[in-house]
């Protein structure tokens, strides 16, 4: 049995590159005898512009302020670093013999697999990611085969509101689907309101494994690491950030080792990491005093390796998995509304890991039992 899945993979993002390596890995352990592929499809322009999600200095172009290509010269080899450790971290997934870098590449030759399967991330983020067909690819459209499950999907919260795109332009792809597992309830919520079939709420595929699955992949960085330290990761920079975290590694004394897409910072209280992939990502929250974040995945990782940690903003990945383990005190609103409080990280994982375990292994067998409900129908 084949299985293919399709999601938002190479887009030099941590969160994303892990989760995918999950999936592919979880589905391994669950279905021993499949052959699990990642369909490398990808933008180009993904990874080698500008890109908020990749790194602002990947490739500066015209209308790059020029401050950033200065600082791509000064930290060009680091970045060339930061770029390699993702290329290598792909490379041990399991992808498709191809790429495609376009949905026409997808319908005109179609990979063939037994089952598809949409794998998580804002595969369904029909605001934001709506350009150029791009998204269609995420709702299996190329392919006329019949065992299509999706899992882990995010959609954009707003979607409440402007469900327009899903009920007009979507819906008769999603329909096609045998079994449909996203993982925000409000996602779940709006789609049930459109298909004639249940909805599950399931954990991010990042999730599905548990700490002695990910300690085997953490590899720590080449920068000099003075311990103990707070790992602070924004993916993209906000202003004052850098003066709010300060504060933090002032009244907390300790060190912030700091990962963001924006300009490096070094100062007194703050060391940034350029050169840093998956592995090393992994191992800077694993071996971290505390992290402060405004990432789901750190949030995620956080609980798994059960370092303390808070997260911000407040929005609806984050709040349904913390309320899912009852852990909703580490949410704020801002990083100064954090900064401006007794900042008391300490977390108890005692009651949050029992409810952790109990919602992966109910994930877990949501998943398996879509995959062998779809290798019934391909037996009769």
């Amino acid at each position: 049995m084949k299985i293919g899945i399709i999601s938002i993979h190479r887009n030099h993002n941590y969160g994303s590159a892990l989760q995918e390596m999950a999936l592919q890995r979880a589905i391994g352990q669950l279905a021993p005898n499949a052959d699990v592929e990642i369909i490398d499809y990808y933008k180009p322009h993904e990874v080698f512009y500008s890109h908020e999600v990749s790194h602002s200095l990947y490739k500066p172009h015209d209308t790059t302020p020029r401050h950033f290509a200065e600082a791509r010269e000064r930290y060009k080899d680091e970045v060339d670093e930061r770029f390699r450790l993702f290329e290598s971290f792909y490379n041990e997934m399991k992808l498709s013999p191809r790429n495609y870098s376009h949905y026409s590449d997808l319908l005109n030759e179609c990979p063939e697999y037994d089952i598809y399967m949409t794998g998580a991330d804002q595969v369904w983020n029909t605001v934001e990611w709506w350009y150029d067909k791009a998204q269609f690819p995420y709702f299996l459209g190329f392919t006329t085969c019949q065992n299509k499950i999706a899992y882990g999907c995010g959609m954009y919260w707003r979607q409440a509101y402007k469900p327009y795109r899903l009920e007009f332009e979507t819906l008769t792809l999603l329909k096609q689907y045998k079994r449909i597992m996203v993982r925000e309830e409000v996602g779940a919520g709006i789609l049930r309101k459109y298909l004639n079939q249940p909805v599950d709420v399931v954990v991010d595929p990042s999730l599905l494994l548990d700490a002695n699955d990910y300690r085997p992949m953490c590899r720590k960085p080449s920068a000099k690491i003075e311990e103990p330290y707070i790992f602070a990761y924004y993916p993209v920079q906000h202003n004052r950030m850098v003066e709010h975290l300060e504060i933090i590694a002032k009244r907390l004394g300790k060190r912030i080792i700091f990962i963001s897409s924006g300009i490096p910072v070094n100062s007194e209280y703050i060391t940034t990491i350029v050169d840093a992939g998956p592995a090393q990502w992994l191992w800077l929250i694993a071996n971290a005093d505390a992290v402060v974040s405004s990432s789901f995945h750190a949030v995620a990782f956080s609980l798994i390796f059960n370092r303390p940690f808070v997260a911000m903003p407040k929005d609806e990945r984050k709040r349904t998995l913390l309320k899912t383990v009852g852990l909703e005190d580490q949410l704020f609103d801002t990083t100064a509304g954090f900064a401006a409080t007794d900042m008391d990280i300490a977390v108890d994982f005692t009651t949050a890991d029992e409810l952790l375990a109990k919602e992966r292994q109910k994930s877990r067998d949501l998943l398996k039992d879509a995959i062998e409900f779809c290798g019934k129908g391909m037996a009769s």
